[in-house]
């Protein structure tokens, strides 16, 4: 996108209020969410385990799990409430439920944005590039999970990006104390819940009630987020070291559509994730309108289409061939001879 057209269609979104945030939405989700969360939980905890009802309930439960992250997402852009204290504690709150370390995905999505398309840089993608070097043995099994669709990518991606996080800020040359320590705090506030469930219902009962939920919500988080970068790596640091202005962003996104009340009971618009690359700081309601303005300037690099068509040719590809491979790869370090 063009600078200019850019900046028309920011200040039509100004005039049209689509930056404006409102708490009190956000408070009638947070409660919504956690009535329906904590209903479904008791009923899991009296119906017969492996019943049609226990299966439906686990499907909701982590449908609901990646809403709770949807929300994590926006309470880290600022966008659910209007003061940093309270998209803290809800983001804290919700990023437990979702099993993400709000305070270390809220510092990796910073650099994510900043960083999007050059593969070393976002934090997102580096396990993208670190598959390259897999064996062959690792490469079959990941092959295999994409086939089945087992959401092995969504688990490694989560666990490399956010909880891997505080040890990559030991490993830089300029050590932040001050974000290590929060982000230490954030993985043990997020961690303790779910230790205590875990003591409390014993190891064979946590995984019976926990894994499938698990499962549901990894698989869901996998699908979308496959549609938002998947082989959108073109760069990498030593040969292009700045970093993509927002404006350009949309070459390195894809929006996923869906009708809009499905959008908004499975992911909160979350689907649409070009709208939100060139407009991070827009609350998930505004981002349909934005879709339909972008629709208006005709973009050569917008890619939009509908989600059941845009996963399936993502995974008619090869996720080596096809996608890791075909990313940039990190220069081979050569020991000179003296």
């Amino acid at each position: 996108m063009n600078k200019n057209d850019y900046t028309n269609a920011l200040n039509q979104i100004r005039r049209e209020g689509g930056f404006d945030i409102h708490s009190n939405l956000a408070c009638l989700l947070v409660i919504i969410e956690l009535t329906l969360l904590s209903l479904s939980i008791y009923l899991l905890s009296v119906v017969e385990i492996f019943s049609w009802q226990f299966w439906l309930l686990e499907i909701y439960i982590g449908i609901a799990m990646f809403r709770c992250f949807v929300l994590v997402h926006e309470c880290g852009h600022g966008t659910l409430f209007k003061t940093r204290t309270s998209n803290t504690l809800v983001g804290t709150l919700f990023g437990a439920i979702a099993l993400v370390p709000y305070v270390c995905w809220r510092d990796v999505h910073r650099q994510h944005h900043k960083w999007v398309g050059v593969i070393d840089k976002d934090p997102t993608s580096v396990a993208a590039l670190d598959a390259q070097s897999y064996s062959p043995l690792m490469r079959s099994i990941v092959r295999l999970m994409w086939v089945l669709r087992i959401p092995l990518a969504a688990a490694i991606g989560i666990f490399s990006a956010f909880w891997l996080y505080p040890k990559r800020l030991i490993s830089k040359k300029k050590f932040d104390k001050s974000a290590f320590i929060a982000a230490s705090i954030s993985m043990a506030v997020t961690l303790l819940p779910w230790i205590g469930l875990w003591q409390l219902l014993g190891s064979t009962m946590f995984f019976t009630y926990v894994l499938p939920a698990l499962l549901v919500f990894y698989f869901w988080f996998e699908m979308i987020n496959l549609c938002h970068h998947a082989g959108l790596y073109p760069f990498i640091s030593h040969r292009h070291p700045k970093s993509v202005p927002t404006y350009q962003q949309e070459a390195f996104c894809r929006t996923a559509t869906l009708p809009r009340w499905l959008a908004v009971i499975s992911c909160y618009h979350f689907n649409l994730h070009t709208e939100h690359h060139l407009f991070p700081t827009v609350p998930w309601n505004f981002l349909p309108r934005i879709s339909e303005i972008l629709d208006e300037y005709r973009l050569s690099d917008y890619n939009k289409q509908p989600m059941p068509s845009l996963v399936s040719e993502i995974r008619k590809l090869d996720p080596f061939d096809d996608i890791i491979d075909k990313a940039p790869s990190r220069p081979v370090q050569t020991v000179g001879i003296k």
